[in-house]
């Protein structure tokens, strides 16, 4: 039977504690704000490799990978005025950071028509990079976005059940 590939404008985030295991049901499926998001980018990855020149044999080098490079995430949307848990954890870590980071996992799920997650994957031992709102300006009539940054350990798949 054919899959057709998913379409990536339904989509939720959720930032969690990282203690337990981490499956999907109901907790992941909030309708508050917080989750929802017009744009997440930033799941990528990429070996870093290391040039090796054999000694003696200079027709070819040997390219060693040495470390995994994962890209910051991006989450974005509307600016409002509801109070927001996430915006909130921003906040403190860019006021405090210094003193304390708060990590948190931050699960990234990609879902169906039915409201049901598809795919998913998380983000381990998050925490805010930036935080930006767009610019304001009396010419336009444009949505105020709220953009933030997150950097992370490491995001890997969750299996789907």
């Amino acid at each position: 039977m054919w899959n057709n590939p998913n379409l990536g404008f339904h989509f939720i985030a959720k930032v969690i504690d990282p203690v337990g295991s981490i499956t999907l049901g109901n907790k992941f499926m909030p309708n508050e704000s917080d989750a929802r998001f017009s744009e997440i980018s930033g799941l990528e990855a990429d070996v870093i490799t290391q040039e090796i020149i054999e000694g003696g044999e200079n027709r070819f080098t040997y390219q060693v990978p040495s470390a995994i490079k994962y890209s910051p995430l991006v989450l974005k949307r509307g600016k409002t005025s509801q109070h927001s848990a996430l915006a909130a954890w921003c906040s403190r870590t860019l006021d405090y950071g210094l003193i304390g980071v708060e990590l948190k996992h931050i699960v990234i799920m990609l879902l169906n028509e039915h409201q049901e997650p598809v795919n998913a994957w998380i983000c381990e031992y998050a925490y805010p990079k930036s935080w930006k709102v767009s610019s304001f300006n009396a010419m336009e009539n444009n949505i105020v976005v709220e953009s933030m940054e997150f950097v992370y350990r490491k995001f890997q798949a969750i299996p789907i059940s």
